[in-house]
């Protein structure tokens, strides 16, 4: 019977850091990759035997991590870190030029619904 709980243990683990990584990809978030790899340590060592409570508590940072609204991207503009507007679709003249002054980051044309609304820029 010991063969068996170790085997579904396994198996949860992986199927668990699977879809995690799935969702990653769909929601990316450049915060959700430390939680991400964090989870994916916690449950394997689950899988072990060592501490259920650490990966269910790593699950669910992950989850809030590719959740929020803020991430951090890693172009760099002047001045010190803050936090600025994450602007989705077509851009106008205006804001093509807030982006080259760094007041906001032009995201793409391409809207999936999980874009971050603010983003930390260095």
């Amino acid at each position: 019977m010991p063969a068996i709980k170790q085997l579904v243990r396994w198996t949860s683990a992986v199927v668990v850091a699977l879809i995690s990584a799935l969702w990653l990809i769909v929601s990316f978030r450049y915060v959700a990759v430390p939680a991400y790899l964090a989870m994916v340590l916690l449950l394997f060592a689950a899988a072990y035997g060592i501490g259920l409570r650490g990966a269910v508590v790593a699950v669910g940072v992950f989850v809030l991590a590719t959740l929020s609204p803020v991430d951090i991207r890693l172009p760099s503009f002047e001045g010190s870190p803050r936090l600025v507007p994450y602007v989705m679709g077509l851009p106008t003249s205006a804001t093509v030029e807030k982006a080259a002054r760094g007041e906001v980051v032009l995201g793409g044309c391409i809207v999936s619904g999980f874009e971050p609304q603010w983003v930390l820029v260095w």
